[in-house]
């Protein structure tokens, strides 16, 4: 008899079916099975590097101060009963000597030789005087400056001078400087450049500006007057002078030779009982808008091997013996030129076609 499809399955097959189950289920149960928890290690993780400390940084406040001169640091006063001006410079280095009103007399010259200021209250108020060895000061290096002063030599020598200059870059302004039998100012050496401001030369035996050897001197503003030489240039110094009057000279006013250069701009010079302006061996004027009035042996003489380059001066009044000379030229002058001068420099081809002309031949 054939099978009842429904027929209840036999023991057998449920024994089958109940196996096949418990499989299923276990092997199910072991994939939920909980894993063993892993364990991580961390990589060991490098020390931060060191910070290096900050570096000590300078003290900002000096560059807040208010600036100094490098050269005024120390301020010394004295006066004539209080103080002395010979040991004040003994100390001094970058400073500055203040002289109150009075005078101060010297028994022997003073150096200058390093960066020191001696001032006084006024030229009129202060002086110094000295009549012993050859002047008041004597300047040999440095970059000092003599101010408000009134520097006085007494000497029956002429082979003197109130200030001698050997060296340095000096400075002198508003001063005056006497020196009865010898020279106001002698300047010397190509290692000095000086510079003169408003001051006054005067009363001077010999010279008041005597320039040699190669200095460079700039003079603005000066009075030199009543000397018996005004100024003196040789030996290749190079001297400027601005705006400064020269005259009532008992020689000369000025005079430039042997290879020197005097260059004299808007000047005022006058009443020679020589020459006014010179240039002789050598020697080279350059007159730019001056006034040449009033010598007795001429006011412009360029002479020998001399040279000269004038514009826009005025000559007038200038005589040589009684003679109307405003310009005085030798035919041996290296070289004479210019332009808008009055009268106008001479064509020495043609002497007699101006007045106030002199021709020199002096071979």
């Amino acid at each position: 008899m054939p099978r009842n499809i429904h027929t209840r399955p036999g023991n057998s097959q449920l024994k089958a079916a109940i196996i096949l189950l418990a499989v299923i289920v276990m092997t199910l149960a072991g994939c939920h099975k909980p894993q063993p928890e892993k364990k991580v290690t961390e990589k060991p993780q490098p020390e931060p590097a060191a910070v290096p400390e900050s570096p000590d940084l300078p003290d900002l406040g000096i560059f807040l101060q208010e600036p100094t001169s490098p050269f005024v640091q120390k301020r010394t006063e004295i006066s004539p009963t209080n103080g002395s001006l010979a040991e004040a410079l003994q100390k001094a280095e970058n400073s500055e000597i203040i002289l109150n009103p009075g005078k101060y007399e010297l028994t022997y010259p003073l150096t200058l030789d390093r960066n020191v200021t001696i001032r006084g209250t006024s030229s009129e108020d202060v002086t110094i005087e000295c009549a012993s060895g050859n002047c008041v000061f004597i300047i040999s290096g440095g970059s000092p400056r003599l101010e408000n002063l009134k520097i006085v030599f007494h000497s029956n020598s002429s082979a003197c001078e109130a200030v001698r200059v050997l060296g340095g870059t000096p400075t002198l302004k508003n001063c005056s400087f006497i020196s009865n039998s010898g020279g106001g100012l002698f300047i010397y050496g190509y290692s000095t450049h000086i510079k003169v401001d408003s001051c006054v030369i005067t009363e001077c035996g010999t010279t008041g500006i005597l320039g040699v050897s190669g200095a460079i001197g700039e003079f603005t503003g000066c009075d030199i007057g009543n000397n018996w030489r005004g100024v003196t240039i040789g030996d290749e110094a190079r001297f400027t002078f601005q705006n400064c009057h020269i005259h009532d000279s008992e020689e000369h006013g000025v005079l430039i030779a042997k290879n020197a250069v005097g260059n004299l701009q808007d000047c005022t010079i006058s009443r020679s009982k020589g020459f006014n302006v010179g240039a002789d061996f050598g020697g080279e004027v350059i007159l730019t808008k001056c006034r040449i009035s009033d010598a007795q042996k001429g006011g412009v003489l360029v002479l020998k091997d001399g040279k000269g380059t004038f514009h826009g001066n005025t000559l007038k009044n200038n005589r040589n013996d009684g003679v109307e000379t405003d310009w005085g030229i030798a035919l041996e002058a290296k070289s004479v030129t210019g332009s808008d001068n009055q009268p106008p420099i001479p064509d020495i081809s043609n002497p007699g076609s101006i007045s106030g002309v002199q021709i020199y031949n002096s071979k």
